[in-house]
């Protein structure tokens, strides 16, 4: 159902609007100091992001991150994420706030961060998905602003207009779109990553930036967001905490280490929470030990003694090998079907995107310290591929592919160049 207002009220609507933006911007202005030219460029890319996402809309056969509230498509995780996060905003709003924290399951058993994503969501905007959203909308800036932290301004721009318009593949904003509209949770992963790694960056006057204790929790607190929403990013996460705090700890700067350490606090949440609620020490989800990784290390450790004895077609070497090669060769999501046609360009410029961040990585020289950082979280972030199940499935990676084409995006810029004697790794 749904209600058509006469003209008369459509105008008092869109001035009753008019008047409430007046007003908040007529208090918030005397009181503020913008930077107008930050402002523009964020204003400005979030714009964009938001018509792209709108765009999208228009053809996404009824999975879309608008004011409506259609269905997800039925098997579809965001099915389970929606349904979770509105139960609980249903016993928020009675006043169970203690019931409604359990998230509909006493011990994690798949990801865990999503359904409180859409819970804090249904509070805020109701039944819509305006939230999940504007998130997505503001992805692109959040893209810029990393970009922007490790070098100049117009390599920035151009890495930023490749994420907008790149239509499959490695960093492209419509695969997170896409991902988005069935209610995945990659998206909000990607965006609290990207901004959590520019937070601690600018937050850290090794790396270039300015000691800003805020910054550094507030950013940690992201980093720890993203694995809570997605925790195959835990190693990314940790990665680009560790990093900077023990670049904090070299600057003898141990109030910025403790404030990173603070932020990244927020993902005990998920051990807690199980205990409290369920009784188990479990660290993140159940799902996350057991059927999500049905390979280890050692696993990788007996088909090597496979191949040193010989056994080339061994039990191992093949279950190893058949995970590489799934993983490596796994296709994205094609917004239409001609792209299908560049689907082998595409896979290698990911292969070399891959190639890239090794190297960035292993040399010390070769690029700034939190470039080499961000080269060991994309690393990080791929590592879990050699032991996750569905390794075909490219969303489960594509976070780290995106870090890679970042890091080799600034490699190619040349915009990655050391700012100060001390490395984040060593």
């Amino acid at each position: 159902m749904q209600l058509i207002l006469s003209r008369r009220l459509a105008v008092a609507q869109a001035a009753d609007h008019l008047l409430g933006l007046m007003t908040v911007l007529g208090v918030l202005l005397p009181t503020l100091q913008i930077a107008w030219r930050r402002y523009v460029v964020g204003a400005g890319l979030g714009a964009i992001g938001a018509v792209l996402v709108a765009l999208i809309i228009v053809f996404s056969h009824g999975k879309y991150l608008g004011p409506g509230y259609p269905p997800h498509g039925g098997g579809d995780d965001g099915f389970s994420h929606e349904s979770n996060g509105r139960i609980m905003a249903r016993k928020a709003m009675r006043g169970d706030i203690v019931e409604a924290l359990r998230g509909e399951q006493s011990v994690f058993y798949d990801t865990p961060g999503m359904r409180y994503a859409r819970f804090l969501e249904k509070i805020v905007v109701g039944d819509t998905n305006l939230g999940y959203g504007a998130l997505i909308a503001l992805l692109p800036w959040f893209v810029y602003l990393l970009m922007r932290q490790l070098g100049s301004l117009w390599p920035a721009i151009a890495g930023t207009a490749f994420f907008l318009l790149c239509p499959t593949g490695s960093l492209s904003f419509v695969q997170y779109i896409q991902n988005a509209k069935l209610g995945y949770a990659e998206a909000a992963g990607f965006a609290l990553l990207i901004l959590g790694t520019h937070l601690v960056i600018q937050s850290q006057p090794l790396w270039g930036g300015r000691r800003s204790h805020g910054s550094a929790f507030v950013g940690g607190a992201c980093l720890a967001c993203a694995l809570f929403l997605r925790p195959n990013l835990v190693l990314a996460a940790l990665v680009l905490g560790t990093a900077s705090v023990l670049a904090s700890w070299r600057a003898r700067d141990l109030t910025g280490a403790a404030a990173v350490i603070a932020g990244l606090g927020i993902a005990l949440w998920m051990p807690v929470h199980n205990y409290v609620y369920g009784g188990e020490f479990v660290l993140m989800t159940q799902a996350g030990a057991t059927i999500s990784l049905p390979l280890s290390p050692l696993t990788y450790l007996q088909a090597l003694g496979e191949i040193v004895t010989g056994r080339w077609e061994g039990e191992f070497v093949t279950l190893t090998v058949n995970q590489v090669i799934q993983w490596l060769g796994a296709m994205p999501r094609f917004p239409v079907a001609f792209l299908a046609a560049l689907s082998i360009p595409f896979l290698l410029l990911r292969w070399l995107t891959l190639a890239v961040t090794l190297s960035v990585a292993v040399r010390p020289r070769h690029g700034a310290a939190p470039q080499r950082a961000l080269a060991w979280a994309a690393l990080a972030a791929l590592a879990p591929m050699l032991f996750a199940f569905a390794p075909g499935q490219f969303r489960y990676a594509m976070i780290g592919w995106d870090l890679c084409a970042i890091v080799t995006l600034l490699s190619l810029a040349g915009i990655g160049r050391p700012r100060a004697a001390e490395p984040a790794l060593t």
